[in-house]
């Protein structure tokens, strides 16, 4: 696999590589001192999926938090997947608590979310497994690789640095709906 850290590459640059280079496969970013793993799936050069470790950016979660469920929803639906192994946001579907097209937008927005907080992250490593296969169903996502490319160099011509060019001007909590403005969603 390849890997490196944070400090010697920015994640913009390992981002628009793998779209460029029309890669496939699994870019891990992990912080050692948190635990925390953030893993952004590719085919062809484009973010197919994403997955982590932390529970706040879980589908289900991610779903309470914009309103379109709630928590008695999110336990029925995962008590069923649970049992049945079907993925949470298809449970959700066939409930028709929410339509395919909601699960895939949230899907969208909670990778955009989890891409543009390792855009924050002060440290950290990567590392790009191309022989790993995403296992398992999921429903179609397509996040537009180079919108967050873009924002990277924007935000490192306004900044004196690297160090700086990686946390740039955004607040976290602006980050996703600038990611969404350029890219026309």
């Amino acid at each position: 696999p390849e890997r490196g850290t944070l400090h010697s590459r920015h994640v913009g640059e390992i981002l628009e590589d793998l779209h460029h280079g029309k890669k496939s496969g699994r870019l891990r970013f992990s912080r050692k001192e948190s635990k925390v793993f953030k893993d952004v799936w590719f085919e062809a050069g484009e973010i197919v999926s994403s997955g982590t470790n932390e529970p706040r950016e879980y589908l289900g979660q991610y779903l309470i938090a914009s309103g379109k469920i709630t928590e008695k929803d999110f336990i029925r639906a995962y008590a069923t997947q649970t049992e049945t192994k079907v993925l949470f946001g298809k449970v959700l579907a066939m409930f028709g608590i929410v339509t395919e097209s909601e699960v895939a937008t949230a899907l969208k927005g909670k990778t955009e979310e989890s891409v543009w907080d390792v855009f924050l992250w002060p440290d950290g490593v990567w590392e790009l497994e191309e022989t790993a296969a995403l296992m398992g169903q999921r429903l179609p996502m397509k996040l537009d690789v180079p919108a967050p490319v873009r924002i990277t160099r924007i935000a490192a011509r306004s900044s004196s640095g690297r160090r700086e060019a990686s946390s740039a001007s955004l607040p976290a909590t602006s980050a996703a709906w600038v990611l969404r403005s350029i890219a026309g969603c």
